[in-house]
């Protein structure tokens, strides 16, 4: 038995990359969700994807999961190609939103959800920055997210989200 604390090195095997998407198992109950999670967790795996949902658990420390190589990595990646991650979640909204990959363009949401302390904040930050990675030399595009940016909307839509119980 391994304890919470306790951390184990990314798993390598492939049918642990496919417990990535968990939604891809067979039988999927409350023990089998809480332990598939619990299991990426010590692996320092902090993403999981439930089918179009992407559940992201808080390591409380910096891992090297954010650079401008792994951006890239997640520009122009095909889903399910790569391990589940929030820059993913960033390019598939981004490319849907302009109609690229086969589709017409469509208005996007992205819904980041939590309790305090969770990284709601972080994770926003992060979403972010891959859009703005990935809109360079759409300007137009740029100067609206730089706006939310500078503004800190998003925050403050967080906020007001969770004191008025909607998060």
């Amino acid at each position: 038995m391994v304890s919470l604390g306790e951390r184990r090195p990314p798993a390598e095997a492939a049918g642990d990359e496919a417990a990535g998407d968990l939604a891809a198992l067979a039988e999927l109950d409350e023990a089998v969700l809480l332990g598939g999670l619990r299991e990426r967790f010590l692996r320092q795996q902090v993403y999981t994807d439930i089918g179009d949902i992407l559940v992201a658990m808080n390591p409380f420390q910096p891992l090297p999961l954010y650079g401008r190589e792994v951006s890239k990595q997640y520009q122009h990646h095909e889903t399910g190609t790569l391990p589940p991650h929030i820059f993913a979640v960033a390019s598939r909204a981004y490319h849907a939103m302009l109609g690229r990959r086969g589709g017409r363009p469509q208005s996007q949401c992205v819904v980041i959800s939590g309790e305090s302390g969770a990284g709601k904040t972080e994770s926003t930050k992060l979403l972010l920055q891959h859009i703005m990675n990935l809109c360079k030399g759409n300007s137009q595009l740029e100067q609206q997210i730089l706006q939310i940016k500078q503004n800190e909307f998003l925050d403050y839509l967080i906020f007001k989200s969770v004191s008025l119980g909607f998060l």
